[in-house]
């Protein structure tokens, strides 16, 4: 597989102000990020650049949205996933289907709206096209449950 950069990561947090305030002081996050209400979704989003990576800071607004419902099955914050861009995103399908017990099989350009939460422990591939001011990209994202430490709003 050949990943040509890190699209995004994306975090779930139970409280995406806070948590933002913690990336501000400890990790040097844009002093202009904010959270932004997605009504829709029912999630509430920051999302910046940092080290060259745009970063997701994602909480559901419901207890039993998305993001909740990922932090409630695994009992804490963490990382919910990584967007990899791929030059081949069938080739790299190909490459990723085999070695995920919990694949995907979702066609590329699918909503991820459309696939489930992986579960814990297990990694899962699914694809998603993404579309940026300047081009669009197709990326495989990799989701894994964390197990290193928690969410940075356990630290305050």
């Amino acid at each position: 597989m050949n990943v040509t950069l890190i699209k995004h990561m994306t975090f779930a947090v139970r409280d995406a102000e806070k948590t933002l305030d913690a990336y501000k002081r400890l990790l040097g996050a844009p002093q202009d990020a904010f959270v932004k209400t997605f009504a829709k979704s029912r999630t509430k989003a920051a999302v910046f650049d940092l080290g060259g990576t745009e970063f997701q800071i994602s909480e559901s607004m419901d207890p039993d949205g998305r993001f909740a419902a990922w932090i409630d099955q695994r009992g804490h914050e963490g990382l919910h996933h990584i967007c990899f861009a791929v030059e081949d995103i069938d080739a790299a399908l190909a490459e990723a289907r085999p070695t995920a017990p919990h694949s995907k099989n979702a066609p590329p350009a699918r909503s991820p709206a459309a696939t489930s939460t992986p579960k814990a422990g297990s990694p899962s591939f699914r694809t998603t096209s993404a579309a940026s001011k300047s081009n669009s990209c197709r990326c495989i994202k990799r989701a894994r449950a964390w197990s290193g430490p928690r969410g940075f709003s356990d630290l305050l």
